[in-house]
C-alpha cells in the first residue's frame, strides 16, 4: 500500500496466494499479484494458470452496506488474452458462530 510497483516476477518465490501489493485509485482499491505456484485452485471448479498469472483486483465501496468486486486475469500461458469477472457484495447482518475445532464437532 506504499505506492510500489510489484516486483519483477523472476525474483518472487512462488506461493498459494502470491506477493501482492496495493494502491488506491480515487475510491478504488487496486490489488495486483503475482507469484503464484501452480497448486492452487482460482475456483472450485480448478480454473487452470500457470506460474505467469497476474492478478488485478479492484475494490469499491459504493456504500455502506455495498462493495463491488472485479478480478482481472492474465496468464498468457493459458489464455489468449486478459478476461474479467465482477460481482457485487452486500452486506448480510447477522452473527458469525464461533466454531471450535478442539472439540472435533462443527
Amino acid at each position: 500500500m506504499d505506492g510500489r510497483a510489484p516486483p519483477n516476477p523472476d525474483e518472487v518465490t512462488a506461493t498459494f496466494y502470491g506477493l501482492s501489493v496495493g494502491h488506491m485509485e480515487g475510491d478504488t482499491l487496486v490489488a495486483e499479484s503475482i507469484g503464484f505456484n501452480t497448486r492452487f485452485w482460482m475456483t472450485n471448479g480448478g480454473l487452470p494458470h500457470t506460474e505467469a498469472l497476474r492478478l488485478t483486483e479492484r475494490f469499491t465501496r459504493r456504500s455502506h452496506d455495498v462493495l463491488e468486486y472485479e478480478v482481472t486475469i492474465d496468464d498468457p500461458r493459458t489464455y489468449t488474452r486478459k478476461w474479467k469477472s465482477a460481482w457485487t457484495l452486500h452486506w448480510m447482518p447477522g452473527d458469525i458462530a464461533e466454531q471450535f475445532c478442539e472439540t472435533g464437532r462443527n
